[in-house]
């Protein structure tokens, strides 16, 4: 069903003879065409076919050190090709590290600098190294889209599944269908030295993914046009929506809180204009949505000098590179003076056909008198 190339060997994935094996071709012998050479035997450089049968349908192939890791769709397993002396002959040996049979993997598994990601029904997962079958526990991995609700992935199906890894911004991007016929859900998962997160892309309906000169491009899975991805700051003319929310830390949450100032740093166009609303939860746990809002615009083009400050996530922003050029750097705040908040939660919202960049913010909040119910019966 799909061929990947690891080093200097092809992998097909899924035969016709056995959709639970793959078949190794023989080492690339830098002749044109290369990979036409698909031998099964010992000789040192020809090719294998390793199998798990238990694990069904094999879907993806990649590579996690000297392993070649198979994600099927009830399983996995990992095996190497050593070599070996044989009375003075060096001959090929499959040496199978690890059978697992659990929720599998997509087709999309993929390699990275941060390991091997892949996507089942239980979510993004993160392989960093591969289990041995007779030492329980040795598998190590985390689900990376732990944070996310036990319900997020209901009804999602992997079987057109696809990732990608953005070098340049860090970003894992997956795209899968979640009570669809096609990929309709698209998942960023951003890890670096100074944040981790994830955040959904609405509006994408992306089949295949696809890398080159490192810029990342997609595929629509409903009329198949093809997108370069995160180039300009509208998604074909349309304003591109986006929504920022991170709950602030206090120290307690059984007091009550008051939120007295409130500051932002980062770099705005002329015309940009971002929301910052402050949700909160009341005394008795309630939510109240956009308590407080405050609005964000540029108070001065000046945009020739670096200003004040250059503090960030990344290299000028969350994700990477912007041209600074359109942009004022700005530094402003509120006193939203807000009080007895069980919680407090700070979102941004904009919807705007200009770029803007969020450095940092800080809030000064007051602890006040815990909080007295004596309503339990």
């Amino acid at each position: 069903d799909d061929i990947k190339f690891i080093g200097p060997r092809a992998v097909a994935i899924s035969l016709g003879t056995d959709e639970t094996a793959v078949q190794v071709s023989e080492v690339d012998d830098a002749s044109n065409p290369p990979f036409d050479g698909w031998p099964v035997s010992a000789d040192a450089d020809d090719g294998a076919i390793v199998n798990y049968r238990n694990a069904g349908k094999a879907r993806s192939c990649v590579a996690l050190g000297k392993f070649f890791v198979v994600f099927s769709d009830d399983g996995y397993f990992a095996f190497t090709i050593d070599q070996l002396d044989v009375a003075g002959t060096v001959q090929k040996v499959e040496v199978v590290q690890d059978y697992r049979t659990d929720f599998g993997g997509a087709r999309g598994a993929l390699s990275t600098p941060l390991g091997v990601f892949y996507f089942n029904e239980g979510g993004l997962w993160q392989l960093v190294q591969v289990g041995q079958t007779q030492v329980p526990y040795s598998r190590q991995q985390r689900l990376t889209s732990v944070l996310l609700s036990d319900e997020y992935f209901d009804d999602a199906t992997s079987g057109d599944a696809d990732l990608v890894y953005d070098e340049k911004q860090k970003l894992i991007l997956l795209t899968y269908a979640q009570g669809s016929d096609v990929n309709n859900k698209v998942l960023a998962y951003k890890k670096s030295e100074e944040i981790e997160a994830l955040f959904e892309i609405e509006g994408w309906t992306l089949n295949r993914f696809a890398q080159y000169n490192k810029k990342i491009y997609a595929c629509s899975s409903v009329d198949g046009k093809i997108f370069e991805c995160f180039k300009g700051y509208t998604d074909d003319d349309l304003a591109i929506s986006c929504e920022y929310t991170q709950e602030l830390p206090l120290n307690t949450l059984w007091a009550k809180h008051s939120l007295l100032e409130f500051h932002n740093k980062g770099f705005l166009s002329i015309d940009s204009t971002i929301d910052v609303n402050f949700d909160i939860y009341d005394r008795d746990g309630a939510p109240i949505p956009s308590k407080k809002v405050n609005r964000w615009t540029a108070q001065r083009n000046d945009n020739e000098s670096d200003g004040w400050g250059t503090a960030s996530f990344g290299k000028s922003s969350w994700g990477g590179d912007f041209d600074l050029s359109s942009m004022v750097e700005s530094f402003d705040g509120c006193a939203p003076k807000i009080s007895n908040a069980q919680r407090i939660i700070v979102r941004y919202v904009s919807e705007v056909q200009e770029p803007h960049i969020i450095n940092w913010f800080r809030a000064k909040i007051k602890d006040k008198a815990p909080i007295r119910v004596r309503k339990m019966e």
